[in-house]
């Protein structure tokens, strides 16, 4: 819902402050992500199929279906996003939530 009503900060209440992906992003460098994506495409819009969840203590590891399409703000300067596929979710339990530390491809 953050990135389809473009909220950042309803997009990264999800993430941990101790967020590090393979890219080697970490919670700042994933912001400053969003919040450009969040500048260049206008109408975003997300699709998801039920997830595979795996619970373990305080670490969970989700698999999730998704579909993203977006257009971008500027035509010319950014293609438009169609992205489908499977991603990898892992999760820690921080008091009485659950907030993502990293995101990022199955393999």
């Amino acid at each position: 819902r953050g990135m389809e009503n473009r909220r950042l900060y309803q997009v990264l209440a999800h993430v941990s402050r101790n967020y590090k992906d393979r890219d080697g992003r970490d919670y700042a460098a994933l912001s400053d992500d969003l919040n450009t994506l969040l500048r260049t495409y206008r109408d975003i819009r997300i699709t998801r199929a039920a997830s595979s969840i795996q619970v373990q203590d305080d670490r969970a590891r989700v698999v999730d279906t998704f579909g993203t399409m977006a257009e971008a703000s500027n035509s010319q300067e950014s293609p438009p996003v169609n992205l489908q596929g499977q991603v990898v979710i892992l999760l820690e339990r921080y008091k009485d939530t659950w907030q993502i530390i990293e995101w990022g491809p199955i393999s």
